[in-house]
Formats: C-alpha cells, structure tokens, sequence
C-alpha cells in the first residue's frame, strides 16, 4: 500500500531503475507490480547474516570467514568476475554448508544488480546502510524534540533532515555519512 500510495500521488517511477532492499517478499512483489521496470538489489549485509544462520554450529566460526570471503563476489570489477568469485565460493562450501550455498545462489542475479551501475554508486546501492542510516539519523534528532504538534510539523522536521543528509552526502560521500565503508 506504501508503494501504491506513492504511485497514487505522482510517484509513477518512470526513470526509477533500481530498488535497493533486504530480503522481504512482500515488498519485492509490490515493487515488481508497482514499479516493473525497476531492477531490484538485494542487500549484501542482510544476505550473508541469513547464510551465516544455514551454517551448522560446528562450521560457525569456518562460515564467518567464508562470509568474508563471499566479499570478493560483491568487490568484483564486473559480472563475469562475480560469478567466478562466487563459483570459487560454492566450491569450498558446497559440501559442508549446502542450505547457506543455495541461500545466496537463489538469490545471486538480484545480489549482483549493483554490478550494472557506474562504478562511483556501486558501494552506496549494494546495501540498504545508507537509507538505514538516515532512518537513524532521521530517529536520532527527532529524539530531542519533546513532541510535534501535528503532522505537518513533523513532516517539516523530516524534510530538513532529510535535506541536510542529502546536502552532506553530495559533499562527502559516505564518509561521514554512513557508518562503513
């Protein structure tokens, strides 16, 4: 309904092209009905936690490092490296790890999305941090607000925070910005 209402009101995505998200099928459906034409990114955090949860507890702390590991699929230059990377990856884990191997392959071609984006926007839509991170943000300074009075006072705060964020990030990308990198 979120995405429709966005619709609804003038948001019709025309030049939308990528929706970066975690794994919620409800919204991966509702952004394939609202907004067909956008590619959808997976997030890279989310998804190696959920193939570290396949691992069996003898292997766990095997799995974290092979969950570094699978950086090397998302650090990759293109799509042809990726798939090799990741090929190199099932490999090793295949055997032991089989449910945490088929939770990233099933998913692999939405985790690998990012790869069709210039170079310069790879790290900021790979992950779902940066929106995360200005929902904190957003959280954060609304905390020393004791109360709004209606809703367009709080619509207020939100557009100023989130116009400082966006003003920030255009100067000093993700550095300062987001908590990684």
């Amino acid at each position: 309904s979120f995405l429709q209402n966005l619709y609804n009101r003038g948001f019709e995505g025309k030049h939308l092209k990528l929706v970066v998200m975690d794994g919620s099928a409800g919204l991966k459906a509702a952004c394939e009905l609202v907004f067909p034409q956008a590619k959808i990114q997976r997030c890279w955090f989310h998804k190696l936690q959920n193939v570290s949860n396949y691992c069996k507890k003898k292997y766990r702390e095997d799995c974290i490092h092979q969950a570094r590991k699978a950086r090397r699929i998302y650090k990759a230059k293109d799509q042809t490296q990726a798939l090799k990377e990741f090929k190199a990856w099932k490999k090793a884990w295949q055997r032991s790890c089989p449910k945490a191997v088929h939770c990233l392959e099933k998913d692999l071609e939405q985790m690998l999305t990012f790869l069709d984006c210039p170079k310069s926007h790879r790290i900021r839509v790979r992950t779902t941090h940066v929106i995360e991170r200005t929902f904190r943000e957003a959280r954060r300074r609304i905390r020393v607000f004791s109360c709004f009075t209606n809703t367009k006072s709080s619509e207020r705060i939100l557009f100023a925070i989130f116009d400082y964020l966006n003003h920030r990030w255009k100067a000093k990308p993700l550095k300062r910005f987001t908590q990684f990198n």
